[in-house]
């Protein structure tokens, strides 16, 4: 019988994540106890500084590790007839030791992939895109090499899969290298951004306001690049003003206020002058997209609540996001809801805008159904359907 759940994760933990996770739930309703092993320092060493990631919880929940050693001591402590332990570490081939630590340890395991986005085809630009940047490009074949390696290392000897693996859809899980073998059982549940939309089981309503919503990404200051040590894709001097040039044109041709869904992770305290004159609210987007005309936006999985709200959404480009990684994603991103991005820093007198404010329908639903939510599956919070699961364990 399950007692215990824990979360193994590379990032400090914040409470957007202990809302994600769902820990009110899994203790409050369902009696679990909830712990956290904090492994940034081995695995993402960069990150493990509060000026990096604001909002770090200091929680009694949380154990912080410091080398594999005490890794191993950690889950050794465990007891493996009462603990679930969810990997939320990522698909790095060298953080596979983890899976092998937890088999030898008799640890249940589960992973989810539930926030899915569409990715680009494979194709020569898209492999130019990312070699174009020297460091950019040493990072990339770093990643192939070891992946390939690792893929050698499994054949040798397999790692045995993981007992739970939480999924969006099927039809996605081929691209995740999570070890899966016969016994790995296969939940289906729903992107997390479902639950914010759902209300006692049934969705919150739309409104037809006159706000244009911006789903920021704090791309300039995002800690992430810090935490995997690359250059920003874009210049703040350069991408703010050309956003807010853009949300000028939008006010001016649409009647629309512009009003900033600040990304999560965001302070814009330190940054006044990026959004100066419009409004910014941090942890509200679903409410600024449910009350909006229409979502300006990059590629942010935030797209879901403008899928599920039926708003118009207008891809936004730059110059420097043109050249960057992100500029296949956002192309991507914005053909399967058939739109195609706006070079935001070019002549905006050519954009139709009659356009930019249609929403089709059969792209729209065939997103939902594929990267949000499939037909069929319970209208529940996703932790409400995990937990009801591990309930069942014995």
């Amino acid at each position: 019988m399950i007692e215990k759940v824990i979360f193994l994760v590379s990032s400090p933990w914040t409470e957007r994540d202990h809302q994600r996770f769902g820990v009110d739930t899994l203790e409050k309703k369902h009696g679990f106890k909830v712990g956290i092993l904090d492994m940034t320092s081995i695995l993402a060493p960069s990150a493990n500084n509060t000026s990096v990631y604001s909002g770090y919880l200091s929680d009694r929940r949380i154990q912080i590790l410091n080398d594999k050693e005490s890794v191993a001591r950690a889950l050794a402590q465990l007891d493996a007839r009462t603990t679930f332990v969810f990997n939320e570490l990522g698909e790095d081939p060298n953080r596979k030791f983890i899976y092998r630590l937890l088999s030898q340890c008799g640890l249940r395991q589960g992973i989810l992939t539930t926030n899915v986005q569409p990715l680009p085809p494979v194709s020569v630009k898209n492999l130019l895109s990312k070699l174009r940047d020297p460091s950019r490009a040493v990072a990339f074949l770093k990643a192939r090499i070891e992946k390939n390696c690792s893929r050698v290392i499994d054949r040798i000897r397999p790692i045995p899969g993981v007992d739970l693996w939480v999924a969006t859809n099927k039809q996605d899980m081929a691209r995740y290298p999570f070890p899966r073998d016969k016994r790995t059982e296969i939940l289906f549940g729903h992107a997390l951004d479902y639950d914010l939309y759902l209300n006692n089981g049934t969705p919150r309503r739309s409104l037809n306001g006159k706000t244009a919503v911006f789903i920021d990404q704090y791309l300039p200051y995002h800690p992430d690049f810090a935490r995997f040590n690359i250059d920003c894709y874009v210049k703040a001097q350069t991408y703010y003003p050309a956003l807010r040039r853009f949300f000028e044109f939008i006010k001016e041709n649409t009647n629309a206020t512009v009003e900033v869904a600040a990304h999560p992770r965001s302070d814009y305290s330190k940054h006044p002058e990026s959004f100066a004159g419009y409004s910014i609210s941090k942890g509200e987007t679903r409410d600024l997209v449910a009350r909006s005309c229409c979502v300006i936006a990059h590629n942010t999985t935030a797209v879901s609540f403008a899928v599920l709200y039926r708003k118009p959404i207008i891809f936004a480009m730059t110059r420097e996001l043109q050249v960057s990684p992100l500029q296949m994603h956002i192309q991507t991103l914005s053909g399967m809801l058939g739109k195609k991005p706006i070079n935001i820093d070019g002549p905006l007198d050519r954009v139709d805008l009659n356009f930019e404010m249609t929403v089709n329908e059969e792209k729209y639903r065939a997103y939902r159904e594929r990267f949000i939510k499939m037909p069929g599956t319970p209208e529940l919070p996703l932790w409400e359907i995990i937990a009801k699961r591990l309930e069942e364990y014995p």
